[in-house]
């Protein structure tokens, strides 16, 4: 759980803090107190703003800043997290029986026994491909051998990330948390990791290892085709991060597209996400959200044309 802020706080939490009350102010006109200066220095005109919004809204005036007032002040993020979050664990679900699936084959392969996969595997088997390199196709048995222990290594990670999306709760401030702009640089910062500044969400590899969930997260998403699939890329982006919580050698090796803002050689350390070998494919995080969305929509979402993603009738609700 976060700290609670209070009178005597200050940094970039208090800052962020301040923003948005001065938004919550502007529109929605819920203050009679002049907007507040952000200056990260939690003092009297502070509490007594955060006194005034919670009386607004039935909660306790105490004037601090814990999970519950963050709950309303932030409730449009929160909802947005929520949403993502659920959608995951289906996609993760989906995964896992995919990957077990093909471990399967990998291991009758080894054996010298069983079928090859069909044509009614071919869009799993395609994904991993696509997504960890392993071909299983037509594997010899030491081939096979390999594949085996690469694909049991990945069920490993999928059974991690969907433990951690049945625990997380961004609500009760639980491995998920909101951040704003002026904590995300101080983190970036702190961190010296080079984030790009569009990040969405991020994960610190030092310290109180949370998913962070920055304000690029949940920003408008205009037309409905782009709502849908900045929608999925939400889903996709909580899959990722968990994959990083899932163990300390998952990193961001190659991403399969360039993030908002960033420079793709950068980012991608030199490295195509096309080209990665399966090794480094399986501690790669983007490719757990990749795969996982390749065997949701039976396509290569982040590839495909958007109008083909927008058209696409998934009547269950791992997809809604």
């Amino acid at each position: 759980m976060l700290p609670v802020l209070k009178k005597g706080s200050n940094g970039p939490a208090v800052k962020d803090l301040q923003r948005s009350l001065n938004r919550s102010r502007d529109i929605r006109h819920d203050s009679k107190l002049a907007p507040l200066e952000p200056d990260g220095k939690f003092g009297s005109l502070t509490e007594a703003r955060v006194q005034e919004y919670q009386k607004a809204r039935a909660l306790v005036p105490d004037g601090r800043v814990g999970p519950k007032t963050r709950g309303f002040l932030f409730e449009e993020a929160y909802d947005r997290v929520t949403a993502a979050q659920r959608v995951a664990s289906g996609w993760v679900m989906l995964a896992r029986a995919a990957i077990v699936k093909l471990r399967g084959f990998a291991a009758r392969a080894q054996g010298g026994a069983g079928r090859p996969p069909g044509p009614e595997d071919r869009v799993d088997v395609e994904a991993l491909k696509t997504h960890f390199h392993i071909d299983t196709t037509s594997l010899s048995p030491a081939e096979a051998a390999s594949a085996a222990r690469l694909l049991d290594q990945i069920e490993q990670t999928y059974n991690h990330i969907f433990a951690t999306l049945n625990r997380a709760s961004i609500e009760n401030e639980v491995i998920f948390r909101r951040v704003g702009t002026h904590e995300m640089e101080a983190d970036h910062i702190a961190a010296g990791a080079g984030f790009p500044f569009r990040s969405s969400a991020y994960v610190l590899r030092k310290g109180d290892r949370m998913v962070s969930f920055a304000p690029p997260f949940n920003e408008d998403e205009g037309l409905l085709v782009q709502r849908i699939l900045i929608r999925n890329r939400h889903v996709n982006t909580v899959i990722h991060e968990c994959a990083h919580l899932a163990s300390l050698d998952i990193r961001d090796i190659a991403y399969n597209f360039a993030p908002p803002g960033s420079q793709t050689a950068l980012m991608n350390n030199g490295k195509q996400y096309s080209r990665l070998t399966p090794d480094e494919a399986l501690r790669n995080a983007d490719c757990y959200g990749n795969f996982a969305q390749h065997v949701v929509f039976r396509v290569d979402a982040l590839t495909s044309d958007p109008e083909d993603l927008f058209s696409i009738k998934c009547t269950t609700e791992l997809c809604r």
